[in-house]
């Protein structure tokens, strides 16, 4: 353990961040994260706009803290240290970020036979690609914070903690890779959505039957417009729907709801 990772350690354990973790753990819970977070797909359908906002306010920046701790960890740990192989190891993930970039523009240029290539690969070469799309997400969070680590100039940050700048040099570091964090987590969450789009991992939609002169009709059920009425689109996801109708609350409860999946389009 380096000098740095030292002082860290020994300021994590002090009693103003303690107690900065305490409460913010006090204000999660205050807002119920468990029914929130472990809520069902039908039941996630009966969320106001406004919880759904929260809930997906509260995720992101559960997931901006993480990401930037994960990337300041990186850093310290990095820093003043000798990692074998270093060259190597930054060679490795710059080179499998130059082939997933690859991957990408041909989704872009050759979108229908892209698509047709993931339809026509089996369940194992899904997972292996759903597999690379996770690591190469963890590489765009440790890359950058692994390079610093170990070519930032000490003379810049020396990290002495006798030196009068040592917080707010601490400071300016993490608060550069919490702002940092914000555009990776953009890049991440778009490769989430390529995943689900190629149906690398299901996603989720409730739906009822309705009969419209005698043919049953598949409508997907969006959010509450306001504590009375739904609505109902003809697509598993409101930008892909062409028609939206609305129902009642109480007439909705009278349906069974269904799940649909993507796969089963396919």
């Amino acid at each position: 353990m380096n000098q740095i990772e030292e002082i860290v350690t020994s300021f994590i354990r002090g009693s103003t961040v303690t107690a900065g973790v305490v409460s913010l753990l006090f204000m999660l819970f205050r807002s119920q994260p468990i029914t929130l977070f472990t809520a069902t797909s039908a039941e996630k359908i009966f969320f106001s706009k406004e919880k759904k906002l929260s809930i997906l306010t509260i995720r992101y920046l559960f997931q901006v803290f993480i990401v930037s701790i994960s990337m300041f960890s990186v850093f310290v740990h990095s820093y003043d240290n000798n990692i074998s192989y270093y060259k190597v190891i930054l060679w490795v993930m710059i080179i499998y970020l130059i082939i997933g970039f690859m991957f990408f523009i041909w989704k872009l240029i050759g979108y229908k036979s892209f698509k047709n290539y993931i339809k026509s690969i089996g369940f194992k070469t899904k997972l292996t690609i759903l597999l690379s799309a996770l690591l190469y997400c963890c590489v765009l969070i440790i890359l950058p914070a692994f390079y610093l680590g170990n070519t930032v100039d000490q003379q810049t940050f020396d990290f002495e903690l006798t030196s009068d700048n040592f917080f707010v040099e601490i400071i300016v570091v993490y608060v550069s890779f919490l702002l940092f964090s914000c555009v990776v987590l953009f890049y991440v969450k778009l490769i989430f959505k390529l995943c689900i789009e190629y149906d690398l991992f299901s996603d989720k939609s409730i739906y009822i039957l309705l009969n419209e002169n005698g043919v049953e009709e598949k409508w997907f059920v969006f959010y509450p417009v306001d504590k009375d009425t739904f609505l109902l689109g003809n697509e598993p996801h409101h930008d892909e729907s062409l028609e939206f109708r609305y129902i009642e609350r109480a007439d909705l409860l009278k349906y069974k709801m269904n799940v649909f999946k993507r796969e089963d389009a396919t």
